[in-house]
């Protein structure tokens, strides 16, 4: 009988809580593209690369991240990475070239995430055998302040603040948390050495790198939806772009009830199990959405994959991590670059098959996405228990 009692204090609470500033600021970058494109005459590809170059910085701190909390210590790289992407909102707002607003946009994915990198790996230590729930709870979090994001940016707007407000806020916000938290003890990485300019050559198992894939095809999925999702209503039930966007709210809503039912499930079930049941729920409702002939069943099966996409990353993390627990810097960061990397690859993959057979057939892609999500995750699990 499993006894342990999940316990959060004072640092579960703040890694909690940066990790929502960093979704949030992340989900900021489109909806203030919108305005700030218009303002500084942008194109729509260019506003586009913005994601980009985010995605981008992102994959180097996942190659990066490890070795940088092995020379400076977890707590420092946290902060750096909270500044970091505060310094680059700044640079955002202030932009006039898209020069500028391209680089704010790397310092933020780049800098930034390099706070995700140390959120993700202290908490697995800090809680140990019960890191599952952890990390699928601060998921949640996160989600629901990344859905936040686009109405933050527009209420700014109607109370003729301007939507930099927004990002300003988000800033005001990590400031309070440096405050409460520079002080909290931080676990310290199981395989850290007293001499960090030491070689490291540490390699993750082969079960690793098969889970690496899982969250690379889940986070694909997730992004390529969201990404695609609006353009798709839009041609395939003929709704306005208005309709299309409140629906996109209503998918992350959907993905936040998933990521929190799975924090909860995550107390009394394996990791595997529930990617399992959320990716046979995914695919499914990935497949209604697709080939729906209906519009009830099309938007149903779009508000199904909400909740079946939502919980493929955190359960992967944590799967990831519990394959090297001694070494859960390096698992976060590599996890981080699978993030980053699909982030970057499978939207402008996904784009550019529409350009060729069209957004209504290429949105297929998003199902054969999350199969070999599913069909990957098994893999790892096979191999483990060989």
């Amino acid at each position: 009988m499993d006894t342990i009692v999940f316990r959060r204090d004072r640092l579960t609470w703040l890694l909690y809580a940066l990790l929502s500033y960093y979704a949030y600021m992340q989900a900021l970058i489109s909806p203030a593209l919108n305005f700030l494109g218009d303002e500084i005459d942008l194109s729509f590809s260019v506003r586009g690369l913005h994601v980009t170059a985010f995605a981008a910085g992102m994959v180097s701190a996942g190659l990066l991240g490890e070795r940088a909390t092995a020379r400076w210590g977890r707590r420092r790289v946290l902060w750096i990475g909270g500044v970091g992407m505060a310094i680059g909102s700044f640079v955002l707002i202030a932009g006039r070239t898209a020069l500028v607003t391209l680089g704010a946009t790397l310092i933020m994915g780049l800098i930034g995430s390099f706070m995700l990198v140390v959120v993700q790996s202290a908490l697995a230590d800090h809680h140990g055998e019960k890191r599952a729930v952890a990390l699928t709870e601060s998921n949640v979090a996160a989600v629901f302040f990344a859905a936040l994001a686009p109405f933050a940016a527009g209420a700014g707007e109607s109370l003729g603040l301007g939507w930099r407000a927004g990002m300003v806020a988000g800033v005001i916000v990590f400031a309070g948390l440096y405050l409460f938290g520079r002080a909290l003890p931080f676990p310290v990485a199981q395989d850290a050495t007293p001499d960090a300019q030491a070689p490291r050559t540490t390699r993750l198992p082969r079960t690793f790198w098969l889970i690496w894939l899982a969250a690379f095809f889940g986070v694909g999925t997730e992004w390529s939806t969201i990404f695609w999702s609006g353009e798709f209503l839009e041609r395939s039930v003929n709704i306005t772009a208005a309709d299309a966007s409140a629906l996109l709210g209503l998918f992350l809503i959907m993905m936040m009830i998933g990521r929190f039912a799975g924090s909860r499930l995550s107390e009394r079930a394996e990791p595997i199990r529930l990617i399992v049941l959320s990716q046979a729920l995914a695919i499914f409702g990935l497949t209604i959405f697709w080939l729906g002939p209906v519009r009830e069943l099309t938007l149903s099966g779009y508000l199904l994959a909400g909740l079946g996409i939502a919980n493929l990353y955190p359960l992967a993390l944590v799967i990831g991590v519990n394959t090297a627990p001694r070494h859960s810097d390096l698992a976060s960061a590599r996890m981080s670059l699978a993030s980053g990397s699909a982030i970057l690859i499978a939207p402008i993959v996904l784009g550019s098959l529409a350009d060729v057979i069209g957004i209504q057939t290429a949105i297929g892609v998003t199902a054969l996405l999350a199969l070999l999500a599913l069909a990957a995750a098994l893999g790892s699990w096979a191999l483990r228990n060989r």
